[in-house]
Parts: C-alpha cells; structure tokens; sequence
C-alpha cells in the first residue's frame, strides 16, 4: 500500500509518545463546505453594487476556511489522534484496538472527487468490563477516504 505524504499536525505532534510513528495523516477536500465557499463568491460579485455584501462575503470565507485550519487527524503506530472543529475543537484519542467498526459514503460526485464520509464505530472502555459503550465518529468531507481505512486496517492488523 502506498500512502500519500505525510501532512503536518502542528497541533497533535506534541501528544506523541517517545515510541510513536505517525503512518497517515488525513486532511478535509476542498470541497468541504462548498455552501460557504460558493455564497462567499456570489457575494463577492454582488459586492460590486452593494458594498457592505464584501464585509459578508470575508465573514463567510472565513466560515469556510476554519475546518481546514482546526482539522488535524493522525494515525500512528499505537494509535489514532483526532481534532476537529468549527468554532468549538474537540481533541480525541484512541487506541488502535478500540475500532470496532468502519463505514464510508459516497455520492457518485464524491467518488469522483476522491471525497466521501468516513464513520468509525469505537469502543470507550470504562474501568469494569461491562459498562462498553459504543462512539461514533462521523468524519465529513475527507479527502481520499478509501486510504483512510487502509491506514485504519493496518493499525487493526497490526495489533498494536
């Protein structure tokens, strides 16, 4: 399997153990909210005769942008680090051997676009054996979703 370069996780790299070896990184397509994107160019262009629409057009810009500066997923030889958010981040971490269970969505769009819905089925495990819950990530518009999941089945395969 050969994985697309490694993108950087400013923000995940400090929470590496001295033993750990990123193996994937996964980043947004750029199509990842394309509403925001296409309504921050329609107001653009209306801009040119209503002025105050350029003033709507950067907020929604910067709408659409702030997923791409707040997504940051890694999977690593031990396990999968996960932050993601709009305008609230949240910051996860897994073991590799807690995933139970994966599915990916796509439109015939996406499929062309290398782009689709990764959900992942883990497994939270309290201190008792019998209180298991089950959590689902739902991971949208992510960029070659197909290589996501290798990376996921190596981690699994590797028993790590």
């Amino acid at each position: 399997m050969t994985l697309p370069p490694l993108q950087p996780i400013p923000n995940l790299e400090r929470l590496l153990l001295p033993d750990e070896t990123v193996i994937y990184t996964a980043r947004l397509h750029p199509l990842f909210g394309w509403q925001f994107l296409f309504a921050a160019i329609a107001f653009t262009l209306l801009g040119w005769w209503l002025k105050p629409l350029w003033f709507a057009a950067l907020i929604l810009a910067w709408v659409y942008y702030l997923p791409f500066k707040n997504f940051e997923m890694a999977i690593t030889t031990q396990r999968i680090l996960l932050r993601q958010g709009r305008f609230q981040i949240g910051l996860m971490a897994f073991e590799g051997g807690q995933l139970r269970e994966w599915v990916v969505h796509q439109t015939l769009l996406q499929t062309t676009f290398h782009a689709g819905t990764v959900i992942l089925k883990m497994v939270d495990q309290t201190l008792a054996e019998k209180n298991r819950t089950m959590r689902m990530i739902e991971l949208n518009g992510i960029w070659h979703p197909l290589t996501l999941i290798e990376a996921l089945e190596t981690l699994q395969r590797e028993g790590v």
